[in-house]
């Protein structure tokens, strides 16, 4: 099985982060990854130096909150397949986006390109609802409902260090 495939049976919750390996190297390879996808997506909309900065923001945040509901729930031993899980699946369905978030930047048909983003979202949500459930041992609606205020205070702290200037 290819890594590729790996992540993308987490997308499709057919796998958890139990099935990483627990590797810092690992770990590192699929922030590279993350990180790739993920300025080239961010610097569509600003600055290089602007996208770094975010990029950087958005990954502390996810290792912080991952790190806090681990510890708490007794599970920090997950940290590194539990992180690499989120940022491979990530990374997935950031490479599915960005075809629409050009299709947005090229402002043709706005509208179905910004209703399958919603999509892919609550996909996204989903799937970090997913691998959360997996690492705390613990029911979907609770990793469900922690997810959500995972991508509520991320939206809520990057708006404010970041604020859209149009």
């Amino acid at each position: 099985m290819t890594i590729l495939q790996l992540f993308f049976d987490i997308c499709l919750f057919r796998r958890g982060p139990q099935d990483l390996p627990a590797s810092t190297l690992f770990l590192v390879l699929v922030l590279v990854a993350n990180a790739l996808v993920g300025l080239v997506i961010l610097a569509m909309e600003s600055s290089l130096d602007r996208a770094i900065l975010e990029f950087l923001t958005g990954t502390a945040m996810l290792v912080v909150f991952s790190w806090i509901v681990l510890s708490a729930a007794s599970k920090g031993e997950r940290m590194k397949q539990t992180v690499t899980a989120l940022l491979g699946a990530d990374t997935v369905i950031s490479c599915m986006a960005l075809p629409l978030l050009a299709w947005v930047s090229a402002r043709q048909n706005v509208g179905l390109a910004s209703f399958f983003l919603v999509g892919l979202m609550l996909w996204s949500v989903s799937v970090a609802a997913h691998v959360y459930r997996h690492a705390l041992s613990s029911s979907y609606m609770y990793a469900l409902a922690l997810t959500i205020l995972y991508f509520s205070l991320s939206f809520q702290v990057m708006a404010y260090f970041f604020p859209i200037s149009r």
